[in-house]
């Protein structure tokens, strides 16, 4: 199955109404994100947070990642001394203008509140 361009997913959000779980909030500036994608055998790559909630992530990445594919998300905040680990389920990945790709999805875990508000 084909990636979703951004006009289709632009499409999909606006014919339904948003059912996410979790509100979406910008991380902290002094927030950084590694990226690895274990079954591509790709070395940690830098992300830049695009939203950030409870229980996933949208980050900007250098390479596209496969729908379905499992990235280990490292999350730091050193300003507050706060590092966590997630894994990713890639539900969508959209090549933004500047080359690089916006993926996002769900987490295998639900961060807890005092998590999230150390990354945010």
């Amino acid at each position: 199955m084909a990636d979703p361009t951004a006009s289709e997913v632009r499409r999909v959000r606006a014919a339904g109404a948003d059912q996410r779980k979790w509100a979406r909030y910008p991380s902290s500036p002094q927030t950084r994100c590694q990226v690895v994608i274990p079954d591509l055998g790709t070395e940690a790559m830098p992300g830049t947070i695009r939203n950030l909630s409870a229980g996933g992530i949208s980050v900007l990445v250098g390479r596209r990642i496969p729908l379905g594919e499992l990235a280990n998300i490292h999350l730091e905040n050193p300003s507050r001394h706060f590092a966590c680990d997630v894994q990713l389920r890639v539900i969508y990945t959209i090549q933004d203008p500047s080359g690089d790709f916006l993926v996002g999805g769900p987490f295998d875990r639900e961060l807890s509140h005092d998590d999230l508000e150390k990354l945010l």
